[in-house]
């Protein structure tokens, strides 16, 4: 939950670039001590592998990814994985292949994000995956593999999948405005940490953060566009990261206020004895609308 209270923009935009590089520390502290050998740890760890030790490897600077995967996907780990490189030598990997069985598949609840990444030796690392965002899952723990300067293996056998369906981070945007640039920091992070939900509280007391075309003074300033809601949807969406939307009501919704006093009782509460019913109904459908 990140509502803490915060004075300025610059101030949480620290706050918001700490939590996208930091969210692999969120429950380390359980689980620090899960190593394969020597110093090779991944977060999250996987649900199953099977290494053998043996000479250190390190990822060759004119390292190829090769497959299936689409290349908006694997793009997003080019950079990473390129500041791990070192210069090419007998012991490096020159290339990691990415089977992805379905490349185009539909962000959902019930996104499949396993997979499974094997080194047999050689130059070559091989990624299968039922989906692009198991491919993205494969490529995060492929970099963890090369940071801190390699991994010591001859070989592993590396499968995962999220024991959970729902791995979610909270912003309270409603409390303390984040803008859009901090939010897509949230939502690298939520990718490094092989979490797929971000649940977002739009409104809450006497803010409303959304648009809305049926009643144009129920945001509150500052508040997102329809166009910062889309592009949202779609940079989270790219990386396997759903967006969930919060309003509350009908209590703590004194922001109905704004667009017709007479929709709020003296409770900050939403009147359900007047003609707000009909309010309700259309905010709702703006908000479905925006998110669909």
């Amino acid at each position: 939950y990140m509502g803490a209270v915060v004075s300025t923009q610059s101030t949480w935009e620290v706050l918001a670039n700490m939590a996208a590089w930091t969210l692999h520390a969120c429950a380390l502290l359980a689980l620090l001590s899960m190593c394969w050998a020597s110093e090779t740890t991944l977060w999250p760890v996987p649900s199953g592998m099977k290494p053998t030790a043996g000479a250190t490897r390190q990822l060759a600077k004119n390292f190829t990814i090769t497959g299936n995967l689409p290349a908006s996907y694997s793009d997003l780990y080019q950079s990473i994985l390129k500041a791990l490189t070192v210069a090419p030598s007998g012991t490096t990997v020159w290339t990691i292949d990415v089977a992805v069985k379905n490349a185009t598949a539909p962000l959902t609840p019930n996104t499949d994000y396993s997979y499974k990444v094997v080194f047999n030796g050689g130059s070559a690392i091989t990624i299968t995956a039922p989906t692009q965002f198991g491919g993205l899952y494969a490529l995060d723990t492929v970099a963890q593999l090369f940071d801190n300067g390699g991994f010591a293996l001859d070989a592993f056998d590396l499968s995962d999948a999220p024991e959970f369906p729902h791995r979610a981070l909270m912003l309270d945007v409603a409390t303390h405005f984040v803008p859009v640039a901090s939010l897509k920091q949230v939502v690298d992070g939520l990718l490094y940490s092989k979490m797929n939900v971000l649940n977002m509280h739009f409104a809450w007391g006497p803010n409303y953060r959304l648009p809305s075309t049926r009643f144009p003074a129920l945001p509150t300033s500052p508040s997102y566009s329809a166009q910062d809601i889309t592009d949202l949807l779609s940079y989270a969406a790219q990386r396997g990261v759903l967006v969930v939307p919060q309003i509350a009501m009908p209590a703590n919704a004194s922001y109905f206020a704004n667009a017709n006093a007479t929709f709020c009782d003296a409770h900050s509460s939403i009147d359900n004895t007047g003609n707000s019913s009909y309010a309700v109904t259309a905010v709702i459908k703006e908000v479905n609308a925006l998110f669909n």
